[in-house]
């Protein structure tokens, strides 16, 4: 009964081609009707854009949504296996835990190649006279020697492996320190070397004295 009846999707666009096929309606010019139909055209055009736009926006929203659920490297291969495409961008955003991996040992390495530095600097005397110590003098003891005096004769051994060990470290830090003030001094006391060794090089083997006690004798 229904089945003979047209539905309104087709109606439409028979409706419409016969118009254009019939051309103008009667009473609007020919030059006006074709400025309709332009502009119906790039209407249809807008939509049909702004119809994959959102397609797009949509299909991001749900890449993105899947990328933080799945944090692993095996989980999102298995996605891409079954047919689930990701962009390089977001893949390339997303951290894991490979480059974590990767972030971790190059500081790592830095942190060597820092300490390697400063091992050759940590039996070294103290180097530059701005640094001279009067050795004759007493060092007064500080806080946690002292402390460490009192552990031992009240007999707490616990106590005193603890401020013992907090004195080897006091220590250490110090020794540290005193390598990181030799490095910068010989680091420093390098680039004045070379400086002055360009100066020496720039400077004129003939002096002004000399010059003039050459210019003397050839009046004589």
């Amino acid at each position: 009964m229904y089945a003979a009846v047209p539905p309104p999707e087709q109606s439409i666009p028979e409706s419409s081609t016969s118009k254009e096929k019939e051309g103008s309606p009667r009473g609007i010019s020919e030059e006006t009707w074709q400025k309709f139909q332009q502009l119906r055209e790039r209407r249809l055009q807008c939509c049909k854009v702004s119809t994959d736009k959102r397609v797009k926006e949509l299909k991001k929203k749900a890449t993105k949504s899947v990328l933080d659920n799945f944090t692993s490297d095996e989980e999102v291969a298995e996605l891409r296996n079954q047919g689930v495409i990701f962009k390089q961008a977001n893949n390339k955003s997303r951290p894991t835990e490979f480059s974590h991996k990767q972030e971790k040992i190059k500081k790592q390495k830095g942190n060597e190649k820092r300490w390697s530095e400063l091992q050759q600097y940590l039996n070294s005397a103290v180097h530059s006279e701005e640094h001279e110590m009067d050795h004759t003098k007493h060092t007064p003891k500080d806080e946690i020697e002292r402390n460490l005096e009192v552990a031992l004769k009240e007999k707490k051994f616990e106590l005193s492996e603890k401020l013992n060990k907090q004195l080897m470290e006091h220590d250490f830090t110090l020794k540290v320190a005193q390598a990181v003030e030799c490095r910068d001094y010989s680091k420093r006391k390098a680039a004045e070397d070379e400086k002055a060794k360009k100066r020496k090089r720039s400077k004129p083997h003939w002096a002004f004295e000399q010059k003039a006690r050459w210019e003397s004798k050839g009046n004589m």
